[in-house]
């Protein structure tokens, strides 16, 4: 069969006209080679969901195109083996149009790689870049890269792909053909540590961490966590409360949402119970507390509203019709939580006068 892999970028145009003939050669090729595969990859691109560009010329260019993509579509003879694939990060953006039945009505999510699926792509990278890598550190590696899941980063394959390749440059620098688990992971915490912090931020990061620790403790869900460090590895993250690696969960209860809530803020009020004020460090779970609070709400019908329904539009975004009916939910929520880590923890000043003696 002829493969066709096309970004979907490439096929647009700002003139409307000029990306319709690019999607008609693109099929009519198709045809003239069949049986063809056609992969269209950041397919959200061309087949995002009509009517929400702001700008006119390039929003009728948009629809055009989407018209045009769903004619190709349904404009196939039985006989004509063409099988058609889209590959996008974002589902929800996509025109409804095209997920219905006779379209692209087969949907294929790939997660991210838990710890059976990186430690098989360890092996096989480590096989094939001859890095020469034995048990304990395929071992050690799959625990590393455990730390990526479960913060907002994530570890892909790619990820992994990168980190085995720099493990190979270093032993071709170091003119060595293999390298053992301790001394690699001293390798992997020196080329990941990115933060040279001050013994004030140090004693800052510590709290923080611990305060997010304390609220796991609340919850009895202490047996999650593997370890509390302020040298987290991560470039973009100064300290860290590293989970155990667990299977996807598919099902959370509201209880649970706010213990997540409740966990992300702990660092927050920990700081400004032990120094009397904040710092840029819980941008992040400020951020994570805020988005879970809004799903609860206008996804989930988590809120106090008198009508449970769903408050966001097919493509992702918070309706603004609602915005100011849902706002105070979410607000309530975090307000909530917030009072409830700030009553524990004050509750607990003998745990929190020993961390602060012992980080002075």
């Amino acid at each position: 069969a002829s493969v066709y892999i096309i970004s979907g970028p490439e096929l647009k145009s700002k003139w409307v006209g000029e990306g319709e003939e690019n999607i008609r050669r693109l099929f009519a090729k198709a045809r003239s080679t069949a049986p063809s595969v056609i992969v269209f990859d950041e397919f959200d691109s061309i087949a995002s969901r009509r009517g929400l560009n702001s700008d006119h010329s390039a929003s009728e260019a948009s629809h055009s195109m989407v018209n045009q993509l769903l004619t190709e579509l349904d404009g196939f003879r039985r006989e004509e083996l063409i099988f058609v694939i889209g590959t996008t990060n974002f589902p929800e953006s996509l025109d409804p149009a095209f997920l219905r039945p006779g379209r692209f009505e087969y949907k294929i999510e790939i997660p991210y790689p838990e710890w059976e699926d990186r430690r098989a792509i360890i092996e096989l990278y480590n096989q094939k870049l001859e890095t020469n890598l034995d048990e304990k550190s395929l071992e050690m590696l799959t625990a590393w890269t455990s730390k990526i899941t479960d913060t907002a980063t994530y570890y892909t394959g790619d990820h992994i792909n990168a980190l085995m390749r720099n493990i190979k440059r270093h032993l071709l620098r170091e003119s060595i053909d293999m390298i053992d688990d301790k001394v690699l992971l001293d390798w992997l915490k020196s080329e990941h540590k990115k933060h040279n912090l001050e013994e004030v931020e140090e004693k800052i990061v510590a709290v923080h961490e611990i305060g997010h620790t304390l609220m796991y403790h609340k919850y009895q869900r202490l047996d999650e966590v593997k370890q509390v460090t302020i040298e987290s590895g991560i470039t973009d993250a100064l300290g860290m409360v590293e989970i155990k690696d667990k299977k996807n969960q598919n099902l959370y209860t509201e209880k649970h949402l706010r213990e997540n809530i409740g966990t992300s803020l702990g660092g927050y009020v920990a700081e400004k119970i032990i120094f009397g004020q904040l710092s840029t460090g819980a941008s992040v779970d400020l951020r994570n507390a805020t988005h879970i609070a809004e799903e609860m709400v206008a996804t989930y019908g988590m809120g106090n509203l008198a009508v449970p329904r769903v408050y966001i539009d097919d493509d992702g975004r918070l309706n603004p019709y609602f915005h100011n009916v849902v706002s105070p939910q979410i607000d309530l929520i975090l307000v909530e939580t917030l009072s409830e880590v700030t009553n524990y923890f004050t509750q607990h000043k003998e745990t929190f006068s020993y961390t602060k003696s012992s980080i002075n």
